[in-house]
């Protein structure tokens, strides 16, 4: 009965060290993943999206910059690169990619 209980209490021992290994492996990839994606993140973010006469809004298909525009005033352009009117019957004060919130 002493053996049993034992070699019983060596297996939960082994078992929880097994358990606290594995948790700091995931904590590891865990820290990775997230400086990496971070990373990627900051980086697409500084990116700049190409707005030109070719350019709809995703919603009304309507160009964005009209030829009497000289610039772009009521666009909203996110980091995806889908680009909107700020209008209400377009973009409507959305803080998120309707393109992007659909898919």
């Amino acid at each position: 009965a002493v053996v049993s209980t034992q070699s019983t209490g060596v297996k939960i021992l082994q078992d929880y060290k097994l358990q606290v290994n594995l948790n700091e492996g995931y904590k590891r990839v865990f820290v990775n993943d997230t400086v990496t994606l971070g990373k990627q993140m900051r980086a697409m973010a500084r990116r700049g999206t190409h707005v030109d006469e070719a350019t709809v809004c995703q919603l009304c298909r309507n160009p964005l910059i009209q030829e009497q525009e000289a610039f772009l005033s009521d666009v909203t352009v996110f980091f995806c690169g889908h680009a909107y009117h700020n209008t209400d019957t377009c973009l409507k004060g959305r803080e998120f990619c309707v393109s992007c919130v659909k898919s």
